[in-house]
């Protein structure tokens, strides 16, 4: 878990050094900022001692025609000291939009998952966004368009899945309350050798200040992975948030 504890701060400090370029955009334009910093640690104690990490971060610059997001996340778990799962991602995505509702975007993310079967998974992508609704308390946001990804396998002597791909995505925050809101987010890159897809389903509450809590349910898919592994995983958590 030291290992862990310390991948995460890395990836925290990451940010800092990621978004200073963005300033570049707004030179004549009111800025706009938005972000999270979350956090959550289970721990158990007795015939079995079990540890979960998670944590998360992600930071958005957006001005009049443009848009950033830059997003980290670590996670590991271990029982009775052994590791049992750990995995880390990053995200980077620029953006112009055309008007309030059409943009167009290209986006990089990594993923490391050493209980996967696999060293590490890059997927670059581009393509056209649309903002289908945009209220003060509800938007919903759909994304297509062409990719590359690959796939390396470093230590098992399997050659590397290099393929082009379709990457679709859907998000929508709907704000039902002023201290409450519900979150979706779809993502998927359909390949003809393998098929990643991610499922994020959360409620947050504000509880005073900059602070709120999150209760989400993640779903990871990914058919690239070696015989005897599983291909889905899940992830519920309760994380402590920091709005930035």
């Amino acid at each position: 878990m030291n290992f862990s504890i310390k991948c995460s701060a890395a990836v925290f400090s990451f940010i800092s050094l990621a978004i200073v370029p963005v300033h570049s955009f707004a030179e004549t334009t009111t800025t706009e900022w938005s972000g999270q910093a979350e956090l959550g640690y289970i721990t158990t104690s007795g015939n079995t001692e079990t540890s979960t990490l998670n944590s998360k971060l992600s930071v958005s610059h957006e001005v009049e025609k443009w848009l950033q997001t830059v997003a980290l996340t670590a996670m590991s778990d271990s029982t009775d000291k052994q590791t049992t799962a750990e995995r880390y991602t990053a995200l980077a995505k620029a953006g112009y939009k055309f008007n309030e509702h059409d943009y167009v975007f290209v986006q990089g993310e990594y993923i490391s998952d050493r209980f996967k079967g696999f060293d590490w998974q890059g997927i670059f992508s581009l393509g056209y966004g649309r903002r289908i609704i945009n209220e003060a308390t509800l938007f919903w946001d759909v994304e297509i368009g062409p990719g590359y990804s690959k796939t390396a396998f470093s230590d098992n002597g399997l050659e590397d899945i290099n393929e082009a791909v379709l990457f679709t995505a859907t998000r929508v925050s709907w704000s039902f309350s002023q201290s409450a809101k519900f979150t979706q987010e779809l993502s998927s890159s359909w390949g003809a050798d393998n098929t990643t897809a991610k499922s994020i389903t959360a409620v947050q509450s504000s509880l005073i200040g900059s602070l709120a809590m999150k209760v989400s349910y993640e779903i990871n898919y990914n058919s690239g992975v070696q015989a005897g592994i599983d291909k889905t995983d899940t992830l519920t958590s309760i994380n402590l948030v920091y709005e930035l």
